[in-house]
């Protein structure tokens, strides 16, 4: 049964290691660079929770403007003393824009970063002013 678990472990890690030229890594072409949403719902709000861990609240910049949200975060990136071997993901920088629904009031969105989560609350019950633009803080 040890032997087996062994054996197991070296092939996921030759799997994982193999190249196309002998002696090489493998490295993927692209790196995972946009987090994952998800998108709640309730009688009173949209609610949407992104992924975006090792973030700080000012990394973030949301903008609403005529019912099209966008969401930009950027964190300065530090010179790291080693070379990366394999990069699945790089969330250093990332956009995403979501339509809004047609009862979303921007004007009171709010937004707060927790726990590796940026959490986008966006009220039901459209107030009159669809063509203007806010930025949201987040908290």
């Amino acid at each position: 049964m040890v032997q087996g678990v062994t054996k197991a472990r070296h092939s996921l890690k030759t799997s994982l290691c193999r190249s196309s030229e002998a002696g090489k890594p493998s490295r993927p072409k692209r790196a995972m660079v946009i987090p994952a949403a998800n998108v709640d719902e309730t009688e009173n709000e949209y609610i949407l929770t992104i992924a975006s861990p090792g973030f700080k609240r000012d990394d973030f910049q949301l903008m609403i403007e005529s019912e099209i949200l966008t969401i930009t975060a950027a964190k300065k990136e530090l010179p790291l003393p080693y070379i990366n071997d394999r990069c699945e993901y790089n969330y250093s920088h990332w956009k995403r824009i979501f339509s809004l629904p047609d009862d979303a009031d921007a004007l009171l969105a709010r937004a707060q970063y927790r726990d590796g989560e940026l959490i986008i609350r966006i009220p039901r019950g459209k107030t009159d002013n669809s063509t203007c633009s806010s930025t949201i803080y987040v908290y």
